[in-house]
């Protein structure tokens, strides 16, 4: 049976002739249906006449129970076409701004930007001398301490020797 064969027993041979078939019967189906497809105005018309009306008006809810899940179907629906719709507008929005942003930047940006680079690179300076001063305190810390434990030790060995 088919469902027996393993992909590693199919000949490379046998699994192009599949894919060349599958890629045939994928072509003709296109090719016999592109006639028949609607205009895109059509299809546009379609789609929020069934998304708003639940069809054409030849299915009508006739009871309560019917009218209230077909207005919470209206409106959830209504409502998360018009939050993708929203989406998408935003998505080039923001894809056209910055592309104005990027040919057009104005003389005011280009200004903060040159203050921003100048403040980033005075902070650093600040900090690099900070540090330098922190350091050399620190060494100098570091040497009086080794000369106090030198003295004490020095006295230990004197106050022992003595005693």
């Amino acid at each position: 049976s088919l469902s027996s064969l393993s992909l590693s027993s199919l000949s490379l041979s046998s699994l192009s002739l599949s894919l060349s078939i599958s890629h045939i019967h994928i072509l003709l189906c296109v090719c016999l249906c592109v006639p028949y497809l609607p205009a895109f105005m059509e299809a546009i018309y379609f789609s929020f006449v069934t998304v708003s009306t639940i069809g054409f008006g030849d299915l009508v809810p006739g009871t309560n129970i019917t009218r209230s899940v077909t207005t919470i179907y209206i409106i959830l629906v209504n409502g998360s076409m018009a939050g993708l719709l929203g989406e998408v507008e935003n998505w080039y929005g923001l894809r056209f701004d910055d592309v104005m942003y990027a040919v057009w930047g104005t003389e005011e940006e280009q200004a903060q930007e040159k203050e921003v680079e100048e403040l980033k690179e005075e902070a650093a300076s600040k900090a690099i001398s900070r540090g330098a001063s922190r350091r050399s305190s620190i060494k100098s810390y570091g040497s009086l301490m080794d000369a106090l434990n030198k003295h004490i030790d020095t006295e230990v060995r004197a106050c022992s020797c003595y005693c």
